[in-house]
């Protein structure tokens, strides 16, 4: 073959790899979110059957978040960076109380298992997605945050 056909042909496989290469992105992209989905937390249908993938501050900034526990932790350390959140938590700490234990406090004494999400503020995560998610509600119900606002990335696959 002559030098002109070679370097014809090289030419044409680059950009048929290249093409290639930007439909496989394209494909995957969209079969990816095809398994995503955003609920908002007070949502009825919140599918606990799906994993966690992002939890969506009400500020819009999205904070990965690959299981209930780490959603719940996220959420609460981000929203105690606010003063006024910060010092809610504070008054909180000792009232809310599970089956046998306090489930936040200023102390980890007698949690399980223990998260900090302030200084000296802590949260038990020793329980279901579902307890959580209460637990969460009665946290943002006290610091006059609306569920609504908050939203959870959780993949369907």
């Amino acid at each position: 073959m002559n030098e002109e056909v070679l370097k014809y042909l090289k030419e044409a496989r680059l950009a048929l790899d290249a093409a290639i290469s930007v439909m496989e992105h394209e494909n995957s992209e969209s079969r990816s979110s095809r398994f995503k989905q955003e609920y908002a937390l007070n949502v009825p249908e919140l599918n606990l059957k799906g994993k966690p993938i992002a939890v969506i501050l009400p500020d819009g900034t999205k904070k990965t978040a690959p299981a209930w526990k780490t959603v719940v932790v996220t959420l609460l350390t981000e929203l105690l960076k606010s003063p006024e959140n910060l010092q809610k938590a504070r008054e909180l700490c000792g009232a809310i109380v599970g089956n046998t234990r306090i489930l936040l406090n200023n102390t980890s004494e007698d949690m399980r298992s223990p998260r900090t999400i302030a200084d000296n503020i802590y949260i038990e995560t020793q329980m279901s997605a579902k307890e959580l998610l209460r637990f969460l509600g009665k946290v943002l119900d006290a610091m006059d945050i609306s569920p609504a606002e908050i939203k959870v990335e959780i993949s369907n696959a």
